[in-house]
């Protein structure tokens, strides 16, 4: 898990798969109700979430996708 530099290395990830989005979370995550981390879109516009659900968090990625589509 890369939980150091997570900006940075989201950006990459989503550079070597040439991605609209991407979801970059820490590792607290894993196996818990609520969820930290960041989100990237093509244009490296940064949103923070910090201890929100993961049912918020999948509120905002449909939010972000629907935007990107337009």
């Amino acid at each position: 898990l890369e939980s150091d530099n997570l900006v940075e290395y989201a950006k990459i990830k989503m550079k070597q798969k040439n991605l609209d989005l991407i979801i970059g979370n820490y590792p607290s995550a894993m196996g818990s109700d609520l969820t930290s981390g960041i989100l990237i879109d093509k244009n490296e516009n940064i949103e923070e979430f910090k201890s929100i659900t993961k049912e918020e968090l999948s509120d905002i990625i449909i939010q972000k996708v629907l935007s990107l589509l337009k």
